[in-house]
């Protein structure tokens, strides 16, 4: 499982710890340049201060002297530790620093690089011709590489001392930060599935108040299609109930009925019903795939005119049997893009709708328009029509206008809305010109090319 607080130290360490890499990189750099400076000035001034010493002892004839002085100063000093001299008259060595090597003469002054005996020098070279004097001070090159390394190596030390300190810092910092986050965890955790009540929100930092502000959003929307849910399955229980109830009833009646005829007529109730009921189920078991397969909807391209054609001639023999005229006007034209499985049973429920509300002897018209702002559905009949108040409600679930006489479940129009909702376009009610009934406009948007 992925830590926030392991991966938190981690980078902060990782980021603390490359920072402090690159400031003892850049201390190594700066320290080697400072050293090879101060060090070559210091080999060259004692090289010069040779120079001049040999030259006051040449001229008085005082060699010896010098030779026991360079030899005790050498032993005794502890400032030039390391430093190696050496001196010629000409082609003659007059004076080589004890258990030092003899330093090649370079074609001119100044410095040299020098291996001898396996080791590298740093040697500085004067030249006096007035005297025919030359003078070479040398340094090894391992003096100056041990003291970088100690300046770097007293720069690594607070760095590893630091870690443990710096981690355990860090650690319990992180996990101070990340309580509040842990608070809300728990407040989730402890809450049984019907709790849905918002997080709180009190002493959450700014970091995280976006995350629990979403979160009781989600937590809002799970409780209103839970009491939707709660809802739905209260309605449909008590329409389920109405009907077999009345099933139950007739059956009862024809058991006792003497009479055939009123047997039979009990028994034309109870076909009605069970149809009733079916017709209801079906429209449930619609409702409930919509909503559960909402996320998962493919979309291609159809055309529109070609499947209305499709559901009408299977709902035409309904319309028949009640004497309504079904039509599909004449240049009819449009594609959309949908499912097609949901749009026919989007416009099913429309013009059966239609059908239901429309009395024996009336018109169901359906019509596809195109045009460059989209596709529009329109289904118009000649029935009852619903009152301009009631337009909204009559997408809520199980709900019958209240004129309506029909039989319906109340179910048809809300599939509806939920297919359109799906598809992305819009529903409108009105009623038809110069008459009275129902017009319902589905417009659906334009197909876009890609």
């Amino acid at each position: 499982m992925t830590s926030i607080r392991r991966r938190l130290l981690f980078s902060l360490l990782g980021l603390f710890t490359l920072g402090w890499f690159v400031a003892v990189a850049a201390t190594y750099v700066q320290s080697r340049h400072q050293i090879e400076k101060l060090f070559d000035a210091q080999l060259e001034r004692s090289a010069k201060v040779r120079v001049m010493l040999w030259v006051v002892a040449n001229t008085m004839d005082d060699i010896e002297d010098v030779k026991i002085y360079e030899g005790e100063l050498a032993r005794s000093s502890r400032h030039e530790k390391g430093l190696a001299f050496q001196v010629r008259r000409r082609t003659q060595e007059i004076f080589h620093t004890p258990e030092s090597p003899h330093f090649l003469t370079p074609d001119g002054p100044g410095f040299s690089n020098q291996v001898l005996d396996g080791r590298e020098w740093r040697v500085y070279t004067v030249f006096q011709p007035e005297e025919s004097l030359t003078v070479q001070a040398g340094e090894p090159y391992a003096i100056r590489r041990q003291l970088v390394y100690e300046i770097t190596r007293n720069a690594l030390y607070p760095l590893l001392l630091a870690i443990p300190l710096l981690a355990a810092m860090i650690w319990l910092g992180v996990g101070g930060g990340l309580r509040p986050l842990k608070k809300v965890s728990s407040q989730v955790a402890e809450r049984s599935p019907s709790h849905l009540r918002p997080l709180e929100t009190k002493d959450v930092p700014s970091e995280i108040r976006i995350f629990v502000d979403e979160l009781n959003t989600l937590l809002l929307r799970l409780h209103e299609a839970f009491e939707m849910e709660r809802q739905f399955t209260a309605n449909a229980a008590h329409e389920i109930r109405t009907p077999l109830a009345s099933l139950k009833t007739h059956a009862q009646v024809a058991l006792r009925s003497l009479n055939q005829g009123q047997r039979e007529e009990r028994l034309v109730q109870i076909i009605h019903g069970v149809d009733r009921v079916t017709h209801l189920v079906e429209q449930l078991l619609t409702l409930a795939r919509l909503d559960y397969e909402t996320q998962e909807q493919k979309f291609t391209p159809i055309d529109l005119v070609s499947l209305t054609s499709e559901v009408l001639a299977e709902i035409a023999p309904t319309a028949l049997n009640k004497d309504i005229d079904l039509s599909l006007a004449e240049g009819s034209r449009g594609k959309v893009t949908g499912n097609p499985a949901g749009l026919a049973i989007l416009v099913r429920n429309l013009v059966d709708n239609a059908i239901r509300y429309t009395p024996s002897g009336g018109t169901v018209e359906v019509e596809v328009v195109g045009d460059k702002e989209g596709v529009s559905l329109l289904v118009t009949d000649n029935g009852p029509g619903i009152s301009p108040d009631e337009y909204p409600r009559v997408f809520e679930r199980f709900y019958r206008g209240r004129a309506s006489e029909s039989e319906g479940c109340g179910l048809g129009l809300s599939i509806v809305n939920r297919i359109v909702e799906i598809h992305g376009a819009r529903i409108m009610l009105s009623k038809p010109p110069f008459r009275h009934g129902l017009r319902v406009r589905v417009h659906f948007p334009p197909v876009t090319t890609e």
